[in-house]
């Protein structure tokens, strides 16, 4: 079995379709029709792939593989294994037909997604007093990230 790309990489932000697709192609080189199974394991990533396709005589079939992953699913690689086998070969149950495994990789990307709160909407100040704002910023992505936070009109509230 050939199959392309040997890794996808998965965006599973808000908004994003978390979705992968490997082309795969079973080459059958004898001159009788062959049914081969196929199972996926894809660690936490749901799937859609066919359980069995025949092949005809000196020919090829192409089939897709397609992993989903979670939404804001965490930042890793999954494996994505896969077990074939030609279980017949002319219509009569294959003998001494072995299983062959591959590993297929989904790269999760990280994406950034941050939240900010602020207590109390409304600050009064008299004349000549200070006050205090706090604000809870939360990085609700799935990697570590960097935020800039700027006030926008830092110097007019200087001269203020």
């Amino acid at each position: 079995m050939e199959y392309t790309p040997s890794t996808h990489s998965s965006k599973v932000g808000p908004g994003d379709s978390r979705t992968g697709t490997f082309s795969c192609t079973v080459t059958n080189e004898s001159i009788f029709e062959q049914g081969v199974t196929i199972e996926v394991d894809s660690s936490d990533l749901s799937y859609s792939a066919p359980g069995k396709i025949t092949v005809p005589a000196n020919d090829e079939e192409t089939f897709e593989i397609v992993v989903i992953g979670a939404d804001r699913m965490s930042l890793d690689t999954r494996l994505v294994n896969i077990t074939y086998e030609v279980t017949s070969v002319g219509g009569l149950p294959c003998v001494g037909c072995s299983e062959k495994e591959l590993q297929l990789k989904v790269d999760v990307e990280p994406f950034g997604w941050p939240s900010y709160e602020m207590e109390g909407q409304e600050l009064s100040l008299a004349y000549n007093s200070a006050g205090v704002v706090n604000f809870t910023v939360r990085n609700t992505g799935n990697a570590q990230d960097t935020l800039l936070i700027r006030i926008e009109n830092q110097s007019g509230l200087e001269e203020f």
